[in-house]
């Protein structure tokens, strides 16, 4: 991963135009999400917003062909438990050998936990990915770093955004390293709009939470997210469609 300026991670504006009403595409079309099963997996993005829910209902995924597991605090390294054990828990719920997606959406926990040690986050990584390949070896794992706060909040916990970089990059690379599919520009989803931050400073706001989830299904069925908001801090902003997305990150 060629290395991104850290103006892309100041902080920005609460302004912002939406560019793309239409991205919400009804994706029941595609006959291939009905043959598909479903582990989505998250810390509290996941367990404190719709985020998957709403990811379940603009796919047209049915019931029976998902599992939302998702905790506060988790992450892949560190030791405030771990992605790992929400996927044992999904494999509990869904028959291994049925599984044809891992979908593991968060970040910030790593931001903290393994910012010092590269191995110990290529270690947690590696041991995930060696449980997913033994216990759901029909599976593709996808990933996305979405974690950002507003580092003037007392709520920001040492969560900088140098740390945010390196814990990004280390996720991409990574990714990569074991073949799983990582959701291009999934990160730049919360980064410089306020208003997408709950006031806490940590966590989406409901607005937020949906423009996550939209990005979140533009990559798994497109491969990649094209950020539709336009802030003062992004000019480069594209619109974001699905209506005639490939399905290339699935098959």
């Amino acid at each position: 991963m060629s290395r991104m300026p850290f103006s892309l991670f100041k902080q920005g504006t609460s302004e912002y135009e939406v560019k793309d009403t239409e991205a919400r595409a009804n994706l029941k079309s595609i006959n291939t999400i009905k043959n598909r099963k479903f582990i989505f997996i998250s810390d509290s993005y996941g367990s404190m917003t719709n985020l998957f829910q709403d990811v379940v209902s603009m796919m047209g995924i049915e019931s029976g062909n998902y599992t939302i597991q998702c905790a506060n605090a988790i992450s892949f390294a560190g030791s405030n438990g771990h992605y790992i054990d929400r996927l044992i828990a999904g494999l509990g719920v869904l028959d291994g050998n049925s599984v044809t997606d891992i979908v593991v959406i968060g970040g910030l926990n790593d931001s903290v936990n393994a910012y010092t040690d590269a191995g110990e986050l290529l270690a947690a990584m590696t041991a995930f990915n060696t449980y997913a390949k033994t216990n759901a070896p029909n599976a593709k794992i996808h990933l996305g770093y979405c974690g950002h706060v507003d580092i003037s909040n007392s709520n920001a916990g040492g969560r900088n955004w140098h740390k945010q970089y390196v814990t990004l990059e280390r996720y991409i690379n990574n990714a990569g390293a074991l073949g799983w599919h990582y959701i291009d520009n999934i990160e730049y989803t919360l980064h410089g709009v306020k208003s997408l931050l709950a006031n806490d400073g940590v966590h989406p706001s409901v607005e937020g939470a949906k423009l996550l989830s939209e990005a979140v299904v533009l990559g798994l069925v497109g491969g990649s997210y094209d950020c539709k908001y336009v802030s003062k801090t992004h000019s480069n902003t594209l619109n974001a469609s699905v209506n005639n997305a490939s399905i290339d990150s699935l098959s």
